[in-house]
């Protein structure tokens, strides 16, 4: 009997210690990547912005949303891991270097990323990519894109202010003096690297030059997850299709009444609509002003979408 207790003690202990080594940030090892994965403990929360937020759009109404815990890459995906698991490196602004955040991909493209990733590290594939389309399988242990719910809540750290080092005071949209420390933006996102582009048109910068571009990853002071660049630098693909944030007015045009109504129903786990034509993008990036690097900024593209102020970082089920 005193032996069957100490075995009970001993496999509780086991079983606890694998709970948490499951629940901890990780680096994956397949073909060398080096992804840093941080893991992200499923909360509810109010996602969008309310209506005196610097800079919102009216698709960014507050709505309740609850996300089960997740893994998120600590940094966009760079240049160099992009080039180690697929073989090219199509960033426009391959000059800024290896740690610089791959660009010029589309939505397909960084999907396909995913999936190499994932065969690579020995595990299931999240997407099935055809002729047709892609579809997903949503209990794989493999790679994706997180979905615009996990990002915005990787991305607030617990915060509920535009941007996650706090309120903002607008001096223009070229000098957010609080988005500064945090994240690249038109402001300040100056570069001598061959190839950088023409943003003397920006008035009143935060930094005065005349070339702009991509940064490296991991410059900007993080989150309180330990996430760097979740604001600015580069565009970031989520896995959704772009919609209303209300799935019964998709496609329609929303009300105050609507609006309210839906404030205060619970949407667990929310993926977006089931079909589209356009991909959800989120941060905003070196090229753009202050307002589109807010937590709560919401844009998209087609999927097959490149640009040069476009990447993304990938997630992962817990």
């Amino acid at each position: 009997m005193y032996i069957t207790k100490i075995l009970f003690f001993i496999l509780a202990i086991y079983l606890f210690n694998q709970t948490i080594s499951a629940q901890t940030n990780y680096t994956e090892a397949a073909l060398d990547a080096g992804i840093e994965m941080v893991f992200v403990t499923g909360i509810e929360y109010m996602m969008g912005s309310g209506m005196s937020e610097p800079g919102r759009h009216d698709d960014e109404n507050l709505h309740k949303v609850k996300v089960n815990n997740f893994y998120i890459g600590k940094f966009e995906i760079t240049q160099q891991q992009y080039k180690k698991i697929i073989g090219t490196n199509p960033s426009e602004l391959s000059s800024c270097g290896d740690n610089c955040p791959v660009t010029n991909v589309s939505w397909t493209d960084a999907v396909a990323f995913c999936n190499k990733l994932s065969e690579s590290a020995g595990l299931t594939s999240y997407y099935t990519i055809s002729t047709t389309g892609v579809s997903y399988n949503t209990s794989a242990n493999g790679y994706r894109l997180p979905t615009e719910t996990e990002w915005e809540l990787a991305a607030r750290a617990g915060t509920k202010t535009p941007i996650y080092s706090g309120n903002v005071t607008q001096v223009s949209d070229n000098n957010w003096t609080e988005l500064g420390s945090i994240a690249y933006y038109s402001g300040n996102s100056c570069a001598t690297y061959a190839g950088a582009q023409d943003c003397s048109d920006k008035t009143d910068k935060q930094e005065t030059c005349d070339l702009c571009g991509i940064q490296a990853v991991g410059k900007k002071t993080p989150n309180s997850f330990g996430l760097h660049d979740m604001l600015g630098n580069v565009w970031e693909w989520c896995n959704d299709y772009y919609g209303s944030y209300i799935p019964e007015q998709q496609g329609q045009e929303m009300t105050l009444e609507s609006v309210s109504q839906v404030s205060n129903v619970l949407q667990e786990n929310p993926m977006g609509p089931t079909i589209g034509k356009l991909r959800v993008r989120r941060g905003g990036s070196w090229k753009l002003g202050a307002r589109n690097a807010r937590c709560a900024k919401r844009s998209n593209r087609a999927e097959s979408f490149q640009g040069s102020d476009v990447g993304f970082r990938i997630a992962r089920n817990s």
